[in-house]
């Protein structure tokens, strides 16, 4: 899974070459792997006033719900129904 940590960053530009957005391919990316500030492409006369060493976004593995539950040692429901007596 993709975790996005920054979802804005302060660029400095002249008004007119204000990018939408930063677009950045993370499609190479494998688990664990992240994209940093001075990983991002802008054009010319766009400065980020950023720090280049922080944390744009990482690929993290996520456990199942169910099986983070029964690590944790949390009860799990595993059906419902009236009781029969």
């Amino acid at each position: 899974m993709l975790e996005q940590m920054i979802r804005e960053i302060k660029v400095l530009c002249d008004p007119t070459v204000i990018p939408d957005s930063i677009d950045v391919d993370v499609s190479d990316l494998d688990v664990n792997q992240s994209v940093h500030i001075s990983d991002l492409k802008v054009g010319n006369g766009i400065e980020i006033h950023e720090d280049a060493d922080s944390l744009v976004a990482t690929v993290i593995i996520v456990k199942e719900e169910t099986e983070a539950a029964e690590e944790s040692g949390e009860p799990v429901v595993i059906e419902k129904g009236k009781n029969e007596e």
